[in-house]
């Protein structure tokens, strides 16, 4: 019990990131941090860059922006939140966005220049290359993203405490 800590312990730490990444773009952004788990401080340690760079990706390529969200009927400011809960056995964090999804073309594009038979597979699949070294959808670099190291991290990192991680 003296190693547990809260994961609420990182909620200033993600709303200041989705904030500084939203004014950096131009985006509002609100950001909501749900629920608590206790977990060994090791694996909050390692959990914390993880939450951040997720949080800090789903501002900058979930969240559109202004003109794109009205475009559409969305509210201005976009979305942003972090959902903790913990089992018997494990800690769930869902991090979700209102924006609007992974462009799965502009994916499959970059995969089949990397591998045409990457280009061929299944879109349920094919997210999970997002995932992979090197890939980004982003087509130029800004202060954030696009230079096709993050979310293969974040992958990695989330393995490293015997986690796993899913995109929907």
């Amino acid at each position: 019990r003296a190693s547990l800590v809260s994961v609420r312990r990182l909620e200033g730490q993600v709303i200041r990131a989705a904030r500084t990444a939203g004014r950096m773009l131009g985006k509002e952004v609100k950001v909501a941090f749900l629920g608590d788990a206790y977990l060994d401080a090791s694996i909050e340690k390692r959990l914390a860059p993880v939450l951040l760079h997720l949080v800090r990706n789903a501002v900058d390529h979930g969240i559109e922006s202004e003109s794109e969200r009205e475009a559409v009927g969305k509210p201005a400011a976009g979305s942003v939140s972090v959902s903790v809960s913990q089992g018997d056995a494990d800690v769930e964090v869902v991090v979700r966005d209102d924006g609007a999804g992974i462009d799965v073309g502009r994916l499959r594009a970059k995969m089949g220049a990397l591998d045409p038979r990457l280009a061929e597979l299944p879109e349920s699949e094919l997210i999970n290359c997002i995932f992979r070294h090197g890939v980004s959808t982003r087509e130029e670099v800004n202060e954030l993203s696009g230079r096709g190291v993050g979310l293969d991290v974040v992958a990695e990192g989330v393995a490293a405490v015997g986690g796993r991680i899913e995109l929907e």
